[in-house]
């Protein structure tokens, strides 16, 4: 009678609908798992276009299946994969539910419920995620679950009971095989500022490129304050691989164009080198205010999640998510 109870679950295609329901048609995607073929061959099959590439920083999304339960100390697991992720990334984990009762049972029988030979090191709950997760700095988007009909769940519960388990609490996930959860970062663990020279008391940002609006903006900010005003502007090309000095040589034709003298101008800060994706949120700690409404979307994501000011100077929305105080509608507004 219990052997008929302790068949293993159905495929876990449930994970992998659920998956392509939340992937784009391209992003850059990294795979964590024991057996990471078959997640594979269905994204190479359903998503051609997207870049699967080795763990790292820079990454749109990281799916996890079948790791986090073998991890010693998942806190470090989780504030690495949050230094992995771009600050608009998604995290995807799959891990299988303890209180499945067939899983239960067959634990208390003395044998292994798993198919794997390493330990699981984790009680894997839902309120233990759950928990886990928002104390790590996630912000949870969806909690799905691959759930079994039990025909046989009186028996199982009667079994279990017998041994003298108390499964009042269980109802709610008994039939629930695996947990599938979808979360964000909600803030950067490692987001240390970048010591580049000539900051002042007060740092603001621009990023610059072919784009008229960009240069209005450093045109306006080098009318309002005066070279000795304790105020910086950081101007950052996004060029994926600028040449430092050619961009010095065109700000300098720029200016004099515009009637500056280079010398008796507000302090402009070029770094001296492009930044990799991971150094993206460093830049964002080391300024006060963002010049936002031309700035890329994952900047202000940033700026956002470091708590920063957001200059927006032109008459289109507020982007989302800034609270009021953060949100400064012209220069004055600066307080330097």
């Amino acid at each position: 009678m219990i052997g008929n109870m302790l068949q293993s679950p159905p495929i876990d295609t449930a994970f992998q609908t659920w998956l392509l329901q939340l992937l784009p048609t391209q992003a850059e995607l990294a795979l964590l798992s024991p057996d990471p073929t078959p997640l594979q061959c269905l994204l190479k099959d359903q998503r051609p276009n997207l870049l699967l590439r080795e763990p790292g920083p820079g990454l749109d999304w990281l799916l996890v299946e079948a790791h986090l339960e073998f991890q010693p100390d998942p806190e470090v697991s989780l504030n690495t994969w949050k230094n992995w992720l771009q600050p608009t990334g998604r995290l995807v984990l799959s891990v299988p539910n303890l209180r499945y009762l067939p899983r239960l049972l067959t634990l208390l029988q003395g044998r292994w419920p798993f198919g794997w030979d390493q330990p699981v090191l984790q009680a894997l709950t839902s309120e233990w995620l759950l928990q886990l997760l928002n104390e790590r700095g996630w912000e949870v988007l969806e909690l799905a679950s691959q759930n079994h009909e039990l025909p046989q769940q009186s028996a199982l519960r009667a079994a279990l009971e017998s041994t003298g388990w108390d499964l009042s609490g269980f109802d709610a996930d008994s039939q629930v095989s695996q947990w599938y959860l979808l979360a964000t970062p909600r803030s950067h663990w490692q987001a240390a500022p970048l010591p580049l020279e000539g900051l002042r008391a007060h740092n603001l940002l621009l990023a610059l490129n072919g784009q008229d609006q960009h240069w209005q903006a450093l045109e306006a900010y080098l009318h309002q304050f005066q070279p000795q005003t304790p105020v910086s502007c950081v101007l950052f090309p996004l060029e994926p691989a600028f040449d430092p000095e050619v961009w010095q040589e065109r700000l300098l034709d720029w200016l004099v164009a515009k009637g500056f003298d280079p010398e008796t101008i507000p302090d402009l800060i070029l770094p001296e080198a492009p930044l990799t994706a991971a150094e993206i949120p460093r830049l964002l700690a080391t300024v006060d205010t963002l010049i936002g409404e031309n700035a890329p979307a994952a900047w202000l994501e940033w700026a956002r999640r470091l708590n920063k000011n957001l200059l927006w100077l032109g008459p289109g929305p507020l982007p989302r998510g800034f609270e009021a105080a953060h949100c400064l509608r012209d220069w004055s507004a600066l307080q330097l």
